[in-house]
Formats: structure tokens, sequence, C-alpha cells
């Protein structure tokens, strides 16, 4: 729960409207209509931006490994 809070949270920092749109959609169930109109935005903006986020959080949850530290084998 922790690691699903500091992605939100850096998601926030870097894209707060997308951030918001998520926000309002995962956690309110709020319709991307609704969302559209409260953040000021068309609901096919809300979508694309809760399609973003998404998208955004899943490539942050699941780093390549190219983004992974490397370790050493064990002996």
């Amino acid at each position: 729960v922790s690691a699903l809070d500091e992605l939100l949270t850096r998601l926030a920092e870097r894209h707060p409207r997308q951030a918001k749109a998520l926000e309002m959609r995962s956690f309110g169930g709020i319709a991307p209509e609704h969302i559209g109109l409260a953040l000021d935005i068309s609901a096919t903006q809300a979508k694309r931006d809760i399609a973003f986020a998404r998208a955004w959080l899943a490539a942050h949850a699941n780093p390549s490994d190219a983004d992974r530290p490397k370790t050493e084998p064990e002996p």
C-alpha cells in the first residue's frame, strides 16, 4: 500500500491533472463526464488523462530490468 501511495504522490507531482482524474475515477467512481466538468476539460480528455495515469503507474510500478539495481550473485 505504501508503494502505491508513493507512486500516486510522484504522479501528482509530475502530472497533477491526470492524477486528479485518476483519483476521482478510481476512488470516487466519478464518470468521465463529471470529471471533465470538475477539471474544466472535455469528457474525452478526462478519459485520456485516466488512461495516461494508469499507464504511467503501470510503467513505474514494474520498472524494466534496465532500471532495476544490479545485485551481485551469491557465491
